[in-house]
């Protein structure tokens, strides 16, 4: 990675070409990565960005409230959308985690679509990082966020944003630190993001 204020530059400028106008949802699941993407999305657009939280009902204990306390102190308004119902019946019956994983990323990005739509949106911004790509891509298992669904899930029209997808972790815990982010984000285990469907059968 670039030196952290260049790349921020530059991640700005890139979101904010990828989107002149309209509005944009970030995707927000607490972690680090979302995180640093939903101060990105702040400082490119503004009012125009609009973060999101999908309460799966498979994420930590409080999760929610404690997301949006913590974005919250940066000045971000967080929006949860209590959506278990949707996550629960699409994966009932399921035992096998990599089908798990694809069918709660379908869901996943289901879901976010129709807020898109809500929100009168034409862009999603998510915290897709390297290694997401990398393990998906070599079948090690599916990552919930890395989209590679067809247009009945995802509309061709909708733009999707990531400004960490060439990061690795690492790189991305730095550019935290660089962007003022409490130490809490900094320390946090990495927490899968279909949650604690992948951990039990």
């Amino acid at each position: 990675m670039r030196a952290p204020a260049e790349f921020v530059e530059k991640a700005i400028k890139t979101m904010r070409e990828a989107l002149p106008r309209g509005r944009a949802v970030v995707a927000c699941s607490g972690g680090v990565d979302s995180t640093v993407c939903a101060v990105l999305a702040h400082r490119a657009f503004g009012a125009r960005a609009n973060a999101v939280f999908l309460d799966t009902g498979f994420m930590r204990a409080d999760e929610a409230p404690s997301v949006e306390k913590a974005l919250g102190a940066l000045g971000i308004t967080l929006e949860v959308f209590p959506v278990a119902p949707r996550f629960f019946q699409a994966l009932a019956g399921v035992t096998d985690p990599e089908e798990k994983r694809r069918r709660f990323r379908e869901t996943f990005y289901a879901v976010l679509a129709e807020i898109l739509a809500e929100k009168g949106a034409q862009a999603l911004v998510q915290g897709t990082i390297a290694a997401d790509v990398a393990e998906t891509q070599a079948a090690v298992k599916t990552h919930h966020n890395v989209l590679d669904l067809g247009p009945e899930v995802w509309p061709k029209e909708l733009v999707v944003l990531e400004p960490l997808r060439e990061l690795l972790k690492p790189e991305v815990r730095e550019l935290a630190r660089y962007l003022g982010l409490p130490q809490e984000f900094l320390r946090r285990r990495p927490f899968p993001g279909p949650g604690l469907a992948v951990r039990v059968v």
